[in-house]
């Protein structure tokens, strides 16, 4: 009976740490895109503008306020995107740098 507890309290542990590894997993796949899905919203929404600035009849967007928002929500998110690029690209150099340097302390 204590194995069999033994070995059922192991289980929920392991299931534990599986469900904090794919949470895990998916917040890391989020902040790797999320930039980059944003960036490409916001030039597919700055086409759309110069669009209707060119040809009003198409009509994407009616409201002037609206047009010019879009504008600087756009300019915005696309900033804030390649910032958030940037650094993940950073972060993750950095990353590579110290395992690599933990490589060579092991090995000298």
């Amino acid at each position: 009976m204590t194995a069999m507890s033994k070995t059922a309290r192991g289980a929920a542990e392991a299931k534990k740490a599986s469900d904090k590894g794919s949470f895990s997993m998916v917040r890391r796949l989020l902040k790797a895109a999320l930039p980059h899905l944003c960036l490409i919203m916001c030039l597919m929404l700055l086409v759309f503008f110069v669009i209707d600035q060119v040809n009003n009849h198409i009509g994407f967007m009616k409201n002037e306020f609206h047009k010019w928002l879009t504008l600087f929500l756009c300019i915005a998110v696309i900033a804030q995107s390649a910032m958030m690029i940037s650094a993940n690209r950073k972060r993750k150099m950095l990353e590579y740098r110290r395992r690599l340097q933990k490589q060579r302390k092991a090995k000298g």
